[in-house]
C-alpha cells in the first residue's frame, strides 16, 4: 500500500466514524460503510476503528473473519456470489458450483457463496456485481455470463449489454405483427382534412321501404 493510498483511506475512514457514535455497537455498521466505499476492508485501517470505537483490535479481526460478507483483500473485476442453501442444492446447485469454481480460476473475477438469495424457487440462484440477480443458471448459462463479462470489460466505454440488447430488439421486431391498415379509405386525406383532390366521397345510404318520391 502506498502512502498517499494511506493517507486517503484514513481520511475516508475518519469521515465515515464521524457519521455513527463512538461506541461498540456501531462495529457492524462501519465495517459495511468501509466495504461499501473501497470494495474490502484493509487490515491497515483495523487499528482505527478498534481505537475509535473502544474494541480491542482482535475484537475487530474476530468479526471480519466470522461474517464472509466482510472481505480483507481488494475484489475481481466483476463479483459473483452464488447461493449455496439447501434450496438450490437440491435442484443443481453444488454441480453449478464446481463448475463456476473451474471457470473462474485464473480470472479477474471474485467467486464467493452466499446463502440465500431470495430466489429459492428459481435455484440455482446468482448474483452479480450486486445489483443484478439470475435464477435457474445452468453451467451453459454460467458460460455466457462469463462472456458477457469479457466483452464489457474489453469494451469498457460501451453500455453494458449493448450486444445484447440489440439482439433482444432485432428478435422482438421480427416477432410483432404487422400494423393494420384503416379501413374505407382508397385516397390519404390532404392535409388539413379538407376535400381537396384525391377525395372519395362515401356513398350515399339509400332511404329503405320508399316506392315513391
Amino acid at each position: 500500500m502506498t502512502e498517499a493510498t494511506s493517507v486517503s483511506e484514513a481520511q475516508l475512514l475518519s469521515n465515515l466514524l464521524a457519521q455513527h457514535p463512538a461506541e461498540p455497537a456501531a462495529l457492524l455498521p462501519v465495517l459495511h460503510a468501509v466495504q461499501d466505499e473501497l470494495g474490502f476492508i484493509p487490515p491497515a485501517l483495523v487499528p482505527g476503528v478498534a481505537k475509535a470505537l473502544g474494541l480491542s483490535r482482535a475484537e475487530v479481526f474476530g468479526v471480519i473473519s466470522y461474517y464472509k460478507h466482510f472481505r480483507q483483500s481488494p475484489p475481481g473485476r466483476h463479483l459473483l456470489r452464488l447461493c449455496r442453501a439447501e434450496a438450490c442444492q437440491a435442484v443443481g446447485g453444488e454441480a453449478l458450483h464446481r463448475h463456476a469454481q473451474a471457470r473462474c480460476a485464473g480470472a479477474d473475477l471474485t467467486l464467493e457463496d452466499v446463502y440465500c438469495l431470495g430466489l429459492c424457487a428459481c435455484g440455482p440462484a446468482l448474483q452479480v456485481d450486486e445489483t443484478e440477480l439470475q435464477g435457474k443458471v445452468s453451467a451453459e448459462a454460467f458460460d455466457a455470463l462469463l462472456a458477457r463479462l469479457e466483452r464489457e470489460c474489453s469494451a469498457p466505454d460501451a453500455a453494458p449489454d449493448d450486444a445484447d440488447r440489440a439482439e433482444a430488439s432485432r428478435a422482438e421486431a421480427s416477432t410483432m405483427p404487422e400494423r393494420a391498415q384503416p379501413a374505407n379509405r382508397t385516397h390519404p386525406l390532404p392535409a388539413g382534412g379538407g376535400r381537396g383532390e384525391g377525395f372519395t366521397e362515401p356513398e350515399q345510404a339509400q332511404p329503405a321501404n320508399r316506392t315513391h318520391p
